[in-house]
């Protein structure tokens, strides 16, 4: 199992945020990001799943959202 640190899944939580407020579809982000994370798949499917999630609501989209997740 890939051991993943905090500030990597950090930098890929920011980048889905900056990602998703511009407007990237899920497809663009799964490829380029989530795809290319060097991380074990379960790790990449939480990554799926944070990018999903705020496509699909954008009205919580926000910092403390970010901090919560991120430890």
């Amino acid at each position: 199992m890939t051991t993943v640190g905090t500030d990597s899944v950090g930098f890929l939580l920011r980048a889905i945020d900056k990602r998703t407020d511009a407007g990237d579809s899920l497809e663009t982000i799964d490829a380029e990001l989530v795809r290319a994370a060097p991380m074990d798949e379960d790790h990449r499917s939480a990554l799926w799943l944070y990018a999903w999630s705020r496509l699909e609501t954008p009205s919580s989209h926000g910092t403390d959202r970010l901090a919560r997740i991120s430890g």
